[in-house]
């Protein structure tokens, strides 16, 4: 049961360094972000967790990510995958505005 809290500690502080890598091109195209780790109170066999990245142009809403880490107390994301996936939404995010 740690184990899997540890991941979700591990995946959420990637996330938030990988969004640090990004953060001068998001200034230089006037982008800011909130980065929300949403979890459920008790860790059982329901327990879930999701990642929340909410994206803002010039202050107003612009774009949302949001995917689970543990869904239903199981690990439901792949650490490789997902950053190469952010990225790709990170580059798309920048050629949109």
């Amino acid at each position: 049961m740690m184990n899997i809290l540890n991941e979700e500690k591990e995946i959420f502080e990637e996330v938030r360094q990988l969004l640090l890598s990004y953060d001068s091109f998001f200034k230089n195209k006037d982008i800011t972000y909130t980065l929300e780790l949403k979890k459920d109170e008790v860790f059982d066999l329901n327990y879930v967790s999701e990642i929340e990245i909410i994206f803002f142009h010039e202050g107003l809403f612009f774009d949302i990510i949001e995917f689970f880490i543990i869904y239903k107390g199981k690990l439901d994301v792949h650490k490789k995958n997902l950053k190469i996936s952010l990225i790709k939404d990170f580059d798309s995010l920048l050629k949109k505005e």
